[in-house]
Parts: structure tokens; sequence; C-alpha cells
């Protein structure tokens, strides 16, 4: 008998990573995929969407990991085009992390983990730099965020009513089988929220979403948005409600 749609492992495992201008940051986001990809069985697939990339960002790409180049400056735009003729059928898993972002060694394993119990997989983010912005925005932060990252070396998870919840959403550690993306209509041309609205959708069409605080990815405190509803500009709205 078929195993439920939540209940069936995955094979494989495809990262698609956005990166726009990326060359100095890029390299740790990379290394960091890769040692997770060897702590997991079935193989890891690293796409890096270059998009409308000017600062020599595809010379710091490893060539055992496939490069897409598209122009669209749209976020939405350049993570679905990392998707494009990666395996589609519900024994493989499609996972987002962003260029200025390390996931932990556990975060592969966490995605294929949720196979067994969950269609979605929505992780959470960690700072470990905050010297770019003021004293007080990371407190503010950690007030509004309202999550302690679990142990990165925690076990994978296969029972999700005891697993760490959250409400958050972040491109940054966000998965799901690849059968269930194409579903849903995968990532939309927007600017912003893709991340929330692919979820939003996800949740709409009855997919078993698992929102957890396991392996929480490492990402930067910096200023420079590229866009304005994204991680960077929470910050900056954090910073300027401290500033009023």
């Amino acid at each position: 008998m078929t195993p439920p749609r939540a209940q069936r492992p995955a094979r494989g495992l495809t990262v698609v990573v956005p990166a726009h201008d990326e060359r100095e940051l890029l390299p740790a986001c990379l290394e960091a995929l890769r040692v997770a990809a060897v702590h997991v069985a079935p193989p890891v697939r690293v796409v890096v969407v270059l998009d409308d990339c000017r600062d020599g960002t595809a010379d710091v790409v490893p060539p055992t990991v496939r490069t897409v180049e598209v122009r669209h400056g749209v976020v939405g735009l350049a993570r679905a085009a990392g998707f494009v003729g990666e395996p589609a059928d519900p024994g493989w898993w499609y996972a987002t992390t962003d260029a200025d972002t390390c996931v932990p060694p556990s975060w592969c394993a966490e995605q294929l983990a949720t196979a067994l119990v969950a269609d979605v997989f929505v992780g959470t983010v960690a700072v470990a730099d905050w010297s770019q912005r003021p004293a007080g925005v990371r407190e503010a932060w950690d007030r509004a965020y309202a999550v302690d990252p679990a142990d990165p070396a925690t076990d994978p998870a296969t029972d999700l009513a005891t697993d760490p919840s959250h409400p958050h959403v972040h491109g940054a550690s966000l998965g799901l089988r690849a059968s269930s993306y194409w579903r849903v209509g995968g990532f939309r041309a927007v600017r912003e929220h893709e991340d929330v609205a692919l979820v939003e959708r996800c949740v709409a069409a009855g997919l078993v979403v698992r929102r957890t605080r396991r392996a929480p990815v490492t990402t930067a405190a910096r200023r420079s948005s590229r866009t304005p509803g994204g991680f960077s500009g929470h910050l900056d709205r954090l910073e300027g409600e401290l500033a009023s």
C-alpha cells in the first residue's frame, strides 16, 4: 500500500540559493551547505541562481554547484528559476536558503526528516553578528521574534506534536515536497514576501506544515536590503522605531 503523502521518505534534495552580487558572502553559504549535505545519505543538489550579478559572484561558485543566470531582479522569480528542470515527483524535496545565510550541519537532515511527517518545512533564523546595527536592535528583535533557537545538533524530529513550533516564515530556511511545490504554483513573481505567499498557498491546499525551531540558520544583520519587506528591512523598521 502506498504511504500517505506526508509519510513518504525523500530520495533526494535540491537546495536553491538566489544571489545578487554576493561574491563576498556566498562562499560561506555554499561551504555550510556542503557540510550539511555530507550528514545525509540521499543526494543533495545545490543550485545558485545568479540574478543580474555584476561583481563576479559566478567566479566563487564551485564547479560541482549548478548555476542559473537570470536578470529578474525579483527574488520570487529568482527562487523559482532554480527549481526548473529539477525532479518534480513526491519523492524529491525542495529547499531554499539565502546567499548571506549559513545553514547548520543538521539542516539537510531536518529537511529530509520532514518528509516523514509533513509536506512543508518552515524554519527559523538567528543572527551571529549585530555589529552593523546600533545597540538595542538585537534586544528589540529578540522580543519581537520570541524564539529561543533549539540546539542545531538536535536529532531530526519525527513527531509534530513535540516539535517546537513558531509563527514565522523565512525564505532562508524553507522546504517542501517537490510535487507540493508545483501543485500550489511555486514561487510567484513578487519582489518580497514570496516565501510567506507560498506557505499560505500550501496551507490553503491542505498540506501538512511543519514549523520548527530546530536547526536555525544564521543570517546577516546587514543594512543593504534587496527587498524592503525582507529580513534586513524588518531590522531597519525596528531600528527606526528605536530612534523615534
